[in-house]
């Protein structure tokens, strides 16, 4: 059998029309890719690693169909475990020849080689493998034994042949494709492509639901046993209770009696494959489940009938990730069977993937392929099943599929392919990123959810193909709403997502739980190594423990942090979330109960920082929505593209009036001012929030006017933090909000108000949907919209917090959810984050804040509640040009008070001037010139240890005190070391997470010395401007605006001059504000 595409409708345009899955390359044959199978170890062979030069005559070839062992390893190999990726034939390309009948790639280890002397390496790609998609600079993964010396061309290099018989070559394999998306191309290469880029945007349908459902049900009725019609119809009330089956219900507006009619047709099938495959009854097939809008008029087909019986069910949802093929998916069920005969190994019982599916019993190229992916990748932890079985539980169906030669090669091809496009950033002439042809099919693409931006990609990369194509008339006909601004507008911001999304990829770490040991990066702080499980009963929640198996747990990760879980031989087997995290121990709420596997407790474990990767894709479904022909995208686009003028109300009713004096007693009259011109507002308002006005409090004083006068409130931010501060006050009013998001990311004191805990209580899908629409706040994060509460509604008001910190596109995505939207932020204060430079040139970094800022529409809060009198001055004259004033005379006049004990009557004198209580001395700044306090600069960042242990020292003198303190660093690796030596003494961070907070004292760690600028260190650039950190005047306000009464500097004064920001806050200081630190003052400070 072939893989090929589904039948396409009579009449369509010939280019749609695909015979195999590789028919798109014009010169190419098509090879058979789900012909009858071969071995399927002749293409997963371990590749043979390089040999000595010396020893290359005693290479021999290897069987076509055996395994190859790798080489022994040289005595003079280190005698740690080397990282995954060892095994995975990683080369570099460094050049390519392109002949007609092959494709040849020379080839540099990417990895150190035994002895640092590299061997030269030729791979030969031939037959179907000559159109491969690569270019110089990419890694593959040679996947193929390596030619005999005798038919080698050159005797001095390693050859390896990869052609339709025998080999892969893994393109960019660090990129981890899904199986849904690989198959996915057979219909259309384009919309698997967008599908990923615009991750989110199809949603879900009705169909989708019920199969997801009945998926659920399945897996819930095996691993329970629930082996009689009774008990699955239990198991089927019980999911029908749980709060994210009846979330979705209410997101699709489906009723109870409809989602129950169409899950009932398939409960004989579960029945039946518990009694067939389980318990190895002898009984027939109930009648197909025919949805209730199908047709019924053809006979259906018998199912077939696989001869074999399930043992056991090993997981569910299996989690598999296989950066040797560059492949990752989830496994519906993973089963051990009994075999009716002994596979080609000798084997009566194996472990395979059962991939479910619940639509017709197709047997389509697509469903067979995933099965066979989901076999390939099953074959990195256990013996290679070489099969899997595909159920189709809609008429009973079970098929065994065959992994072979032809169907692997082409399911890595395709890999390749669709690797490829989602590579393909923008070209150097400012062209969108190229895309597969559309196809040619009028139907299936008017309906497809991608519609839009694929018109939209053929608009402005003038790839609209000509009559008769489909697509000549349904780019005109999609985009006829636009206008060229519009059109022009789109262009930009996709080429800067794409700009971002090429350099994120570039910075990813997440191909480090493969190239790097665990012990390598436990050593850059991104991982802990050595875990051991504790054995224990594993609680509804998932919760396990860990605990170090060779020490103290090191200070990688906080509290709520969500992580990869992995073994020795596992690689990314759990997510989780961190709960508790002690000196020697850790629990983590995990995805699955680990404890259900039989070596569980014997495994080590290592925990790896989750990287989430979808903001950039909600970021693309925005600006698509923005786009979209519908009367509030059209509103946005007028404000936001055309500045349409914003108009204010010339004054308030009486009611209102009446309403608000006493919400507004407690406020300032600049505040009050500030909550009448909001409320005038016919469309929106930015409200800029200097430091330490009291923004929070005013965003409180809204939404209880807003609740006073019958509003709503969508109430968003950017961080879980900034919702929660606002709603830790606001529940002192009221408790009519709904707080939305993962439970885990939320307040201790606000979860009450979760939608988790308040969903447990409204088990009916009626008091839910009520308590969703009609609870008049609701409060999440930008990126946590899609949900009943918020989309099924449109809100009076929508207030961001943050707005001048968020990306554009994140802050725009609650704007469609109501009518007048109030944007709260300091555009002085931190920008939004953006890597690429090139990105940050066109205006990435500008916020939604800043795009609307214009002084008819900006309300200034500028009476601030945190700083004193000296600090706030200096804040003035650095940034705010002296708008800001203080509160009271308290507050300009309040200092530390350190008792004479805690600075020591010994102590020296740079740490009593530090300490000094008098107001004028409220800023200093510790000047380590004269020191040697060297900075380090390597691949994990900046760091300096010796100003880290005179940071260490001062706070130290600050213990047991009522002041908080807080120590901010501008680099990673610089707060890594600070939280080491500061354990439970002061809160750590950079700059980036310090914004919002404040402390008594900040303390200032600086960390360069170096006064040259000659050498690199691209880790030392700032996220957010591109140049180094300290030359950006908005982090330096930040940092210095947390402080209360005390700003203590430590850095050396040669080395800041070097950087505008600091020039300027040096030359403001008073010489009474600086202390010189000389040799005596650091004697032994490291010890």
């Amino acid at each position: 059998m072939n893989f090929r595409a589904p039948a396409r409708p009579s009449g369509t345009h010939p280019k749609s029309t695909s015979t195999s899955i590789l028919s798109k390359f014009k010169s190419r044959p098509a090879p058979s890719h789900l012909a009858q199978s071969q071995s399927t170890h002749t293409l997963l062979t371990e590749p043979t690693p390089p040999p000595p030069a010396a020893k290359r005559s005693r290479v021999e070839r290897s069987s076509p169909v055996r395994p190859v062992s790798p080489a022994p390893r040289p005595a003079t190999a280190p005698t740690h475990p080397p990282p995954r990726v060892a095994g995975y034939g990683r080369h570099t390309v460094s050049s390519i020849e392109r002949l007609f009948s092959e494709l040849r790639l020379t080839l540099e280890p990417a990895l150190p080689t035994p002895g640092g002397e590299a061997v030269p390496v030729l791979a030969r790609l031939a037959g179907s493998w000559v159109h491969t998609p690569v270019n110089p600079g990419d890694v593959v993964h040679v996947l193929a034994s390596a030619v005999a010396p005798a038919q080698a061309e050159q005797a001095d290099q390693v050859e390896y042949l990869i052609n339709d018989r025998a080999g892969l070559c893994v393109v960019n394999p660090d990129h981890l494709v899904s199986g849904t998306s690989v198959v996915s191309t057979l219909f259309c290469p384009r919309q698997a492509v967008l599908n990923e880029r615009f991750k989110g945007l199809s949603g879900s349908s009705k169909t989708m639901f019920i199969g997801t459902l009945v998926h659920e049900l399945l897996q819930i009725c095996l691993a329970r046993q629930a082996q009689t019609r009774a008990a699955i119809d239990e198991q089927l009330r019980l999911v029908l209770q749980s709060p994210a089956i009846l979330r979705d219900m209410l997101l699709l507006s489906m009723t109870l009696y409809e989602v129950r009619q169409e899950v009932e047709l398939f409960l004989p099938h579960i029945l039946y494959f518990t009694e067939k495959y389980v318990l190895g009854r002898v009984v027939s097939p109930p009648e197909p489940a025919f949805a209730h809008t199908q047709s019924t008029t053809r006979a259906p087909p018998k199912p077939e009938i696989w001869p074999g019986q399930v043992d056991r069910v090993c997981d569910i949802e299996e989690n598999v990730w296989s950066p040797r093929l560059g492949m990752k998916g989830k496994i519906d069920l993973t089963v051990q069977v009994k075999l009716h005969h002994r596979d080609r190994q000798g084997r009566d019982r194996k472990v395979m993937p059962l991939e479910l599916k619940t639509g017709r019993a197709s047997g389509s190229a697509e469903h067979r392929g995933q099965v066979i992916m989901y076999s390939m990748m099953m074959a990195e932890r256990r013996p290679d099943p070489e099969a899997g079985l595909l159920l189709y539980l809609r008429n009973s169906s079970v098929q065994e599929v065959r992994a072979g030669v032809h169907e692997m090669r082409g399911l890595v091809q395709l890999r390749n392919e669709l690797a490829s496009h989602l590579k393909n950033g923008p070209s150097e002439s400012g062209e969108l990123p190229p895309l597969p042809e559309p196809i040619n099919l009028k139907r299936a693409c008017g309906q497809c959810p991608h519609l839009m931006a694929c018109t939209l990609h053929q608009k402005l990369n003038d790839t609209v193909p000509p009559a008769p194509h489909a697509m000549a008339e349904l780019v005109p006909q999609t985009l006829s709403h636009l206008q060229e601004d519009d059109l022009q507008f789109f262009k930009k911001w996709s080429l800067m997502c794409a700009m971002e999304a090429e350099e994120s990829g570039k910075g990813s770490k997440l191909k480090e739980l493969w190239c790097r040991t665990p012990t390598e990066r436990q050593a850059q702080n991104t991982a802990i190594a050595q875990l051991r499980l504790v054995p224990k009963k594993v609680s509804s929640d998932n919760l396990h423990t860990f605990v170090k198996s060779n020490g103290p747990l090191p200070p990688v990760f906080q509290l709520g942090e969500t992580v990869i879980l992995s073994s020795e031989t596992e690689l990314a087997l759990s997510q989780g979330i961190i709960t508790t995290l002690d000196e020697d121990q850790l629990s983590l709420a995990l995805d699955r109960d680990l404890m259900k596997q039989d070596d569980s407790i014997d495994k080590v474990y290592h925990l790896d920082r989750y990287e989430y990767q979808g903001s950039m894709a909600s970021s693309r479904v925005n600006l698509v929505k923005l786009m979209s022909n519908l009367p509030r995208a059209a509103e946005l686009r007028d404000l936001i593209i055309r500045q349409t003028r914003v108009n204010f109300a010339k004054g308030l009713p009486k009611d209102i009036l009446d309403v608000a004096k006493p919400i507004l007693k407690s406020l300032n009259r600049v505040q009050q001012k500030a909550v009448f011109k909001l409320l005038m507002a016919e469309k929106f308002v930015a409200l800029k929030g200097m430091p330490g006005t009291g923004k929070t409090t005013l965003i409180v004083a809204l939404v209880r006017m807003m609740l006073a006068l019958g509003k709503s409130v969508l109430l968003t931010s950017y961080t879980h933090s900034a919702v929660d501060n606002i709603l830790l006050k606001l529940k002192t009013h009221t408790h009519c909000f709904l707080r939305l998001g993962r439970y885990s990311r939320i307040h201790p004191d606000i979860q009450p108000f979760s939608v988790e805990k308040i969903s447990q209580t409204l088990p009916d899908l009626d008091s839910l949907d009520q308590k969703y629409s009609q609870t008049p706040v609701v409060a999440t994060t930008c990126l946590g919209l899609n949900h009943p509460a918020i989309v099924n509604r449109t809100f009076d008001f929508c207030i961001v917090d943050e707005a001048a910190q968020s990306q554009f596109l994140a802050a725009l995505g609650p704007l469609f959810y109501c009518h007048k939207f109030i944007l709260v932020g300091d555009p002085d204060q931190l920008p939004p984050v953006v890597q690429s430079g090139s990105a940050r040139s066109l205006g990435m970094d500008v916020s939604l804040f800043a795009m609307l800022e214009h002084e008819s529409n900006v309300v200034p809060l500028s009476i601030q509640y945190r700083m004193n009198q000296e600090l706030m001055n200096c804040a003035n004259h650095l940034t705010y040009n002296k708008q800001l004033t203080c509160g009271s005379d308290e507050i300009a006049n309040r200092t530390i008070d350190v008792p004479t004990e805690n600075v020591g009557q010994n102590a020296p004198l740079w740490i009593a001037r530090c300490l000094c209580s008098k107001l004028e001395h409220s800023i200093v700044f510790v000047d380590t010139k004269n020191v040697q306090f060297d900075e380090e600069v390597n691949r994990q960042g900046v760091r300096n240890i010796k100003e880290a242990h005179l940071v260490r020292v001062l706070v130290q003198r600050l213990k047991g005190l009522n002041h908080s303190v807080g120590v901010i660093a501008p680099y990673r690796s610089q707060v890594d070391l600070l939280r080491q030596l500061l354990v439970k003494t002061a809160d750590v961070n950079t700059v980036d997470q310090f914004q919002g907070q404040d402390k008594d004292i900040i303390v200032y760690s600086c960390t360069r010395t170096r006064v040259t600028t000659n050498h690199p260190d691209l880790n030392a650039k700032n996220e957010n401007t591109g140049r180094e950190i300290l030359d950006d005047a908005r982090r330096l306000n930040v940092a210095m605006t947390r402080a209360k009464c005390k700003f203590i500097m430590i850095g050396s004064r040669a080395a800041l001059h070097r950087y505008k920001p600091f020039q300027d806050f040096l030359c403001y200081l008073q010489e009474t504000q600086i202390i010189q630190l000389e040799a005596i003052d650091v004697q032994n400070i490291d010890t």
